[in-house]
């Protein structure tokens, strides 16, 4: 996950995302948006979801491995330790 910089939505977490461009896979298209959004070297192992709007537009969903630009991982890493522990019920 990544904090959003655009002013309408500043701060908002959210998944990295973006349009595949003419001639590219999924897989290749994954690895470029999250590399472009977060400075990550990824590797997608798995596809989670396609979801669809009337065949108008389609979304994949995919997971893998941050195999490169380490300093960022770790940075994403107590990111995501910061929300988990936020998420956690009290009590």
């Amino acid at each position: 996950m990544m904090q959003e910089a655009k002013r309408s939505c500043a701060g908002t977490w959210y998944l990295p995302a973006g349009r595949m461009e003419p001639g590219e896979d999924i897989l290749d298209a994954a690895k470029r948006e999250v590399l472009e959004e977060t400075g990550l070297e990824f590797e997608p192992t798995t596809l989670l979801m396609v979801e669809s709007a009337q065949g108008h537009w389609y979304r994949f969903v995919v997971t893998g491995n941050v195999t490169g630009n380490l300093h960022y991982e770790v940075n994403l890493r107590q990111s995501l330790e910061l929300i988990l522990n936020h998420c956690k019920p009290h009590g």
